[in-house]
């Protein structure tokens, strides 16, 4: 009898809807969407109903900001790892929020090219963080 091995869970949490639909297409069959959410409180719903193994979320989110979530994850010492999916291209922003919790920094517009990317290497332990240019 062979053991079954257990899909990577994922929620994802953004206002925009576009965003989520294309996250959801650069998904592979392994990876399984247990929620989209579209603000920071339901969100931390999500996370608790759920337990994924990563959460992709958006940092400006109505009802409760992306840093908000993370702040509080990290008080309750959740184990799913956080992938910032932001339009922000800053590096100081990026640096505070690999240090703060999340383990993962993608730009949108390098979304297509680096989400897949920056969840492997959050499943494997590492840090991600879109490349910026100055």
């Amino acid at each position: 009898m062979c053991a079954q091995i257990s899909q990577v869970t994922l929620v994802i949490a953004d206002d925009n809807r576009e965003f989520v639909s294309v996250c959801k297409l650069l998904l592979p069959p392994e990876f399984e969407l247990v929620a989209a959410v579209h603000n920071g409180r339901d969100a931390l719903d999500a996370i608790r109903r759920h337990a994924p193994d990563i959460l992709i979320l958006d940092l400006s989110m109505p009802d409760m900001m992306g840093t908000d979530v993370i702040e509080a994850l990290k008080r309750r010492s959740v184990r799913t790892r956080i992938v910032v999916l932001t339009m922000h291209q800053n590096l100081a922003i990026a640096d505070r929020l690999l240090t703060s919790g999340a383990s993962a920094f993608v730009i949108k517009s390098r979304m297509a090219r680096d989400l897949l990317p920056a969840i492997r290497a959050v499943l494997a332990g590492e840090q991600f963080r879109s490349p910026m240019h100055p």
